[in-house]
């Protein structure tokens, strides 16, 4: 498997890391991305809620939609019976928002990685690290639109790389993805609100750019 160059990824929250202030309302983008990594059902079904009310508003019609299987990203090591699994829960919930057509777990961890939110400054696992971790369990009939679902994206590496393994199993146009929550960790922050589609991109040196 190669790894795309470039990739899509809509999102329609902030989340803003513990430490960079923010306020009421960095506190506040904390509490909701906690309850989602926690799974808490009452606030993933809210959430989802919210962004299929608006979902002309939030500008997530080109990713999410009711023809798009949903493939939830998997956890950081391998999956195993009874543990918590917020990106499918989240996937499953859209879904019922009729945001997606059924959820599709076709992707999933055979070794595990380092998980990004524990590792040192520019330690973080690459996208080709998580390449080599990930397996396909290809479809009988593959969908012929594909959304990675994930709670989460900060460099993007982790998406480009699942991006870049589904496509490589599917050569349908590449999937896009979808994290409820994108981090900033620079610039003012305005609000938890802020629908957007990123460009991730792959550099020469390994490491992965968000833009925005």
């Amino acid at each position: 498997m190669d790894l795309l160059r470039d990739v899509y990824c809509g999102s329609c929250l902030i989340y803003l890391p513990q430490g960079r202030g923010g306020g009421d309302r960095g506190k506040k983008s904390q509490d909701y991305c906690f309850a989602v990594k926690r799974g808490e059902e009452a606030s993933i079904a809210k959430i989802a809620a919210h962004i299929g009310r608006h979902r002309i508003k939030n500008g997530i019609d080109g990713v999410l939609g009711e023809d798009v299987a949903l493939v939830p990203m998997p956890r950081s090591a391998p999956f195993t019976r009874g543990a918590l699994w917020p990106a499918r829960m989240l996937a499953e919930a859209l879904v019922g928002e009729h945001l997606g057509s059924f959820v599709l777990p076709m992707l999933e961890r055979a070794v595990a990685v380092q998980r990004s939110s524990t590792a040192a400054p520019g330690k973080r696992p690459r996208a080709a690290a998580h390449l080599k971790s990930f397996r396909i369990l290809p479809p009988v009939n593959p969908p012929s639109r594909i959304v990675i679902v994930d709670d989460v994206v900060t460099s993007g590496a982790t998406m480009l790389a699942a991006i870049s393994a589904v496509f490589d199993a599917i050569p349908v146009p590449p999937p896009k993805g979808f994290a409820l929550f994108r981090t900033q960790s620079t610039g003012e922050f305005k609000a938890i609100s802020s629908p957007t589609i990123s460009h991730i991109s792959l550099l020469r040196n390994g490491w992965t750019r968000r833009d925005p």
